[in-house]
């Protein structure tokens, strides 16, 4: 790892990275037990308009910006194909946007439609056709 400014700032970053991760993960606990219980209502982090989902929804945004930080520091080198796609990084924004607009033209009458005994909160829950 490479730190600027002197040890006492490559100290402070780890200190800061190890209270992150612990805390992070005693946050998640913490939702887990507390927000969930012991019957295991998963539905009250997926976006229901309560605490546990705001509280999940925080610890995961967190989380994957911890991520990305970690993985910008610890992998951000490369060797000759990491430099090719760096230097051709443009073609995403030439090719993606028609790959998009075509995919999506071929799924246009594509839909998935309710089972008539209950609503569709599962794919296999979901009868899917051309419509």
């Amino acid at each position: 790892m490479i730190c600027l400014g002197g040890y006492k700032v490559c100290f402070w970053r780890r200190l800061i990275f190890k209270a992150a991760l612990v805390g992070g993960t005693i946050f998640w606990t913490w939702i887990l037990v507390v927000g969930i219980g012991p019957g295991g209502d998963i539905p009250k982090i997926e976006g229901e308009f309560n605490w546990q989902s705001a509280a999940f929804a925080l610890w995961e945004s967190v989380f994957c910006l911890g991520l990305v930080v970690l993985i910008r520091e610890r992998f951000n080198s490369g060797g000759r194909v990491a430099r090719f796609m760096y230097d051709n990084g443009y073609s995403v924004y030439v090719f993606h946007p028609p790959i998009l607009i075509l995919v999506t033209l071929a799924l246009w009458g594509f839909a998935c439609i309710p089972s008539s005994s209950s609503p569709c909160r599962r794919p296999s829950q979901c009868r899917c056709a051309l419509s």
